[in-house]
Parts: C-alpha cells; structure tokens; sequence
C-alpha cells in the first residue's frame, strides 16, 4: 500500500504507467526474496517509524533489485511504501 507522500513527486497515473513498462521489459512477477533491512535515514513523512527493505525479485525475462522505504505514522500499526527503487538491466533499453 503506498502512502500519499509516495505520491508527491509522481502521479498514480505515472506510476501505474511505469509499472507496466517494467512488466513489458521484465516479464511478470515470479518471486522475491528479502536480501536485507533495517532502519533508514529518510524521513519524509513525519513523526514515525521508517524502515528500508532491499529484495532480489524474480521476473519471467530478468531480475531486478527492488528497494522499498517503508512508513509507519506514529501511533499507526500499517507500514506504507514511501519509495520504491526499481533497479534492472532490462530497464535500460
């Protein structure tokens, strides 16, 4: 679930178009798998809890690493994405 603050430097129309753009380069989702966490440094939305997660994820014609920065509102028991790093060979062309 992304939260609003994900959503200030690009619309959702923009992301949802940029995650079918990774879908037609890298094929569909097969797996991930967590490579690393822990806490971050960003601190873009306030008073909270923030978290980074690195994963290895799996498409059908590439694999990618994928950062996630993850956002729990003080006083809040949901994480929510913040940011979401897409980095693949694939990507480039």
């Amino acid at each position: 679930n992304y939260d609003k603050h994900f959503f200030t430097e690009v619309t959702r129309a923009e992301w949802q178009h940029g995650l079918a753009s990774v879908v037609e380069k890298l094929g569909t989702f097969r797996s991930y798998e967590v490579s690393g966490f822990g806490p971050t440094g960003k601190r873009l939305a306030g008073p909270g809890t923030y978290l980074r997660f690195v994963c290895q994820v799996t498409y059908a014609k590439n694999i990618s690493e994928e950062t996630f920065y993850m956002f729990r509102k003080q006083g809040r028991t949901k994480f929510k994405i913040i940011g979401h790093q897409i980095d693949a060979e694939g990507l480039s062309k």
